[in-house]
């Protein structure tokens, strides 16, 4: 629980460049709304918002390594599907938090046969 709490700590600060000003508070505690008005602004934003996705997924994941949990296969779908997944989440939850909209992601991806 520790290790998953540090983890968490880490992912949850958000970057540490220029970008982080557009996410002060870090990608995942924004909400639904900001990431859309983001990516509408600046589409490209979106890979950065998703990139953090990727760290927050591995970081569950490498958690979940002591066995307890089962690890779930993130490359099991697309990129572009796991983003469009994501975006429908927001679409849906405009008031919940781009954490959120990660973690219904994550928890649809299929447990990691490895």
């Amino acid at each position: 629980m520790r290790k998953l709490c540090l983890i968490l700590m880490i992912f949850l600060s958000g970057p540490a460049d220029a970008a982080s000003e557009a996410a002060p508070t870090g990608y995942g505690a924004m909400t639904c709304t900001q990431f859309a008005n983001a990516i509408r602004a600046v589409p490209a934003v979106e890979d950065q918002f998703f990139t953090w996705a990727q760290g927050f997924m591995s970081g569950l994941n490498f958690a979940s390594s002591d066995g307890r949990q089962g690890m779930r296969n993130l490359t099991a779908t697309e990129v572009n599907a796991q983003q469009e997944r994501i975006r429908h989440y927001c679409d849906e939850h405009r008031f919940g938090n781009y954490l959120e909209a990660v973690l219904d992601l994550y928890n649809s991806l299929p447990p990691n046969s490895e």
